[in-house]
């Protein structure tokens, strides 16, 4: 799995692709959960992020979903078209939940 906390910059864009590259060249895996629960308020620079993370992990035969998806998040995939491209997986991060018992 691999936590992805925003905001997002476009330095931080490069590095976080880059950790994904290494987690897809050490574990082999064809597919890669992205926990986005810190992206809560997310702007069109997550979603360019998580699109380029699609985009580093397919140019290496593999893909990414995300996890505790945001509702806003999973909004702004389907504005720019991408709700096909980036799988979301809405729910509530688990921080939240734990509050809510």
């Amino acid at each position: 799995m691999l936590v992805v906390d925003g905001p997002m910059t476009a330095g931080s864009v490069g590095s976080l692709c880059g950790r994904l590259h290494a987690v897809l060249q050490a574990t082999g895996v064809d597919l890669v959960t992205c926990d986005v629960a810190g992206l809560a308020h997310p702007s069109t620079a997550d979603v360019e992020a998580v699109a380029r993370l699609q985009l580093t992990a397919r140019r290496m035969g593999r893909s990414i979903r995300l996890r505790h998806a945001s509702g806003r998040l999973c909004e702004l995939l389907d504005l720019f078209g991408l709700q096909d491209v980036v799988p979301c997986v809405p729910g509530v991060p688990p921080h939240d939940a734990a509050r809510r018992h």
